[in-house]
Formats: C-alpha cells, sequence, structure tokens
C-alpha cells in the first residue's frame, strides 16, 4: 500500500492545488467519512514515528483510505477527503494507529470497468460519478500531441484497467524515460505533461501529472 499525505485535484499545467479547503476536527477511534463502496479489507498499521514531517501541518499517514486514527485527528477536504493530520503536533517516538480501507476488487473485477467513451451511463450509474467528475476530470488545455500519444499507448484497450496498465507501462518503460531528479525548469509557454513527452526525463511529479491528465483525457476520473 503507498502512504497518502494529501491530494491534489486542479492542474494549470505547471502547478497542482487542492479545490478543498475546510477541515473537520475528529476525536481519536472515530468514524471519519470514507468513499469505499463494494468489497474490500480491513487493514490496522500501526506507525512510528522516526523524524516527524516538516511544514505547517502534522499529516498523519496511512494506507488508503483511512477510516480511523487513534489520536485526535483533522480530515481536510470539502466533499472528498483530501488530507489527514494530527489536531497536535507530532513528536520523535510518538506511535498512532490507522484503520483504512482497502479495495480487494481483483484484476477480472476491474476489466468488467468499460471506457468512458464506450459505456458512459456506466460510469453516471455510480452514485459519486457527479463528485468525480467535478473534482477528477478538470484539465487544462492540453496540445492535440497528448491526445495522440493517449490514443497511440491505448489503442486496442477494450476497458478502463486495460487502458490504465498500458499508460502506466510506456510511462515506466526505463528504455524511452529516464527518471532524474535533476531538471530544467518547465518553460512558461509549455504544460509539464508535454515537456516530460518531449524531454523523456523527470522525477515522480512528471509522471504522477502525466498519468492522471492521459487518463482524464480519456475520460477516467484520477
Amino acid at each position: 500500500q503507498y502512504l497518502e499525505g494529501f491530494t491534489f485535484d486542479h492542474f494549470d499545467g505547471h502547478t497542482w492545488t487542492s479545490s478543498s479547503s475546510s477541515a473537520h476536527y475528529s476525536s481519536a477511534n472515530a468514524d471519519l467519512f470514507n468513499d469505499v463502496i463494494g468489497n474490500h479489507t480491513s487493514i490496522k498499521t500501526t506507525v512510528h514515528v522516526l523524524l516527524p514531517p516538516s511544514g505547517t501541518k502534522p499529516y498523519l499517514f496511512g494506507p488508503t483510505e483511512p477510516v480511523s486514527f487513534n489520536v485526535d485527528s483533522v480530515v481536510y477536504g470539502d466533499v472528498l477527503p483530501t488530507a489527514w493530520a494530527q489536531q497536535g503536533s507530532l513528536h520523535n517516538g510518538e506511535t498512532y494507529q490507522v484503520i483504512s480501507f482497502a479495495s480487494s476488487a481483483s484484476q477480472p473485477d476491474l476489466s468488467k470497468v468499460p471506457l468512458p467513451q464506450s459505456d458512459l451511463n456506466f460510469w453516471q450509474s455510480d452514485p459519486n460519478y457527479a463528485t468525480l467528475y467535478m473534482y477528477y476530470l478538470q484539465k487544462p488545455t492540453l496540445p492535440l500531441n497528448v491526445w495522440k500519444t493517449v490514443q497511440q499507448w491505448t489503442q486496442g484497450a477494450q476497458n478502463t484497467y486495460q487502458a490504465l496498465i498500458d499508460l502506466q507501462a510506456h510511462l515506466s518503460n526505463q528504455s524511452q524515460f529516464t527518471y532524474s531528479i535533476e531538471n530544467p525548469p518547465v518553460p512558461a509557454n509549455i504544460d509539464a505533461v508535454t515537456w516530460l513527452l518531449q524531454t523523456h526525463r523527470g522525477y515522480c511529479t512528471y509522471y504522477a501529472t502525466a498519468m492522471v491528465m492521459m487518463a482524464r483525457l480519456l475520460g477516467i476520473p484520477a
């Protein structure tokens, strides 16, 4: 499982921000809002703090999706949770527990989800679709070559799962792309996805951004 700290949903071509700004306070072990639907597995994780994260908020971490912490917490987000933090500061040697609900959907389960362009009614029948549409389909104006790349990379994909696997395979192809923490700045007149496709190098944010924008171009909330 990945450790999730906070979620950005709005991309302007260069910078990610969050549409959600409100904060909700919750006492220890209280049930937190979650949008888990369908089969899931409950996971209890114990986190030992060796070095508290720096920054303005004492973020709490755990496998997605956290549904309770055994410490007083703050949940950020208007409709969908975007971040979890402790009400007080985190300290060296501190320990806390988090309960998470992780999806137990199998590959065959996921392969049943059609591409939005093939069956939009399937997607719109999901009670969360309006919220997903609002938060996770926004994209800036991207050049036509990005869309052509998406079409090329996902050609032949019969469902959403396969299309995402195809995008992942291309972006993680080390013969085509290089992971680098030292990169020239993205020019002001070029978006970060186009820049990655031109330079074929970048660090995690470049690849995550490209993956999300390409999914959204296919109509897949990401």
